[in-house]
């Protein structure tokens, strides 16, 4: 089975949209979520222990990918 990771796609105006996937990899899972993604958004990931688990950007280990003009990109990992 492939890992489970956790989305956190923050809204401009506030809040946000939360949701899980499994993809065989990270690389899998940034170009996923980037395929979401207008210009100027971004979005938080990490790979997840369980479906139980709630990830959360400010405390745990994560990826954030963004979308510019020219295309997605991994704008940090951080740890």
């Amino acid at each position: 089975m492939n890992p489970i990771f956790s989305f956190v796609f923050p809204f401009r105006e506030g809040g946000e949209f939360r949701c899980m996937r499994n993809f065989a990899d990270v690389d899998a899972a940034s170009e996923w979520c980037a395929s979401l993604l207008t210009e100027g958004e971004f979005c938080y990931f990490a790979e997840i222990p369980s479906r139980t688990y709630v990830f959360d950007p400010v405390k745990d280990a994560h990826h954030a990918v963004s979308m510019e003009g020219d295309g997605w990109r991994v704008l940090e990992v951080v740890d």
